[in-house]
């Protein structure tokens, strides 16, 4: 199996299933999909890093709410992105699989006491080779819970 689609989730949560909906893959959300999976965690929980790479984005999830932050690593032709997380790491760092990236935030404080408190992992690949030999530029989104170690 290639070194790309090898992963270690975040968190040991189960994935989020409450009143406010589901966290499974593809599940709706307003017209559109969910791109990755919920896993649920206690606040201030350690997130560790899903797969080796390097540290190319930290972001906020919301524009308007900076409370909220994200930590993207690049792994090859993979990203990974962990919301809902207070990222421990800088861009640029090189983070080996299960290395610390941060501490689990609290969702609640913008969703309410309904939904579970959890981090949201996603997956993309980028610039794909399609069957034709072109490369696809666009952005495939692909389960992380179906990514082996």
């Amino acid at each position: 199996m290639s070194p790309f689609l090898s992963a270690l989730a975040p968190v040991f949560g189960e994935v989020r299933s409450d009143v406010m909906g589901a966290g499974v893959f593809r599940a709706p959300r307003s017209g559109r999909m969910h791109r990755g999976v919920d896993l649920e965690v206690k606040p201030g929980a350690t997130v560790r890093a899903p797969a080796d790479g390097v540290v190319v984005r930290l972001g906020v999830c919301y524009r308007n709410e900076p409370c909220f932050n994200l930590v993207e690593i690049e792994c090859g032709p993979v990203v990974h992105r962990v919301l809902y997380v207070e990222p421990s790491v800088s861009v640029g760092d090189e983070v080996r699989m299960g290395d610390t990236v941060g501490m689990a935030q609290d969702v609640r404080t913008r969703h309410g006491a309904a939904m579970d408190p959890h981090i949201h992992w996603e997956c993309r690949l980028t610039d794909v080779v399609l069957d034709t030999g072109e490369r696809n530029h666009h952005q495939v989104w692909i389960n992380p819970l179906t990514l082996k170690i």
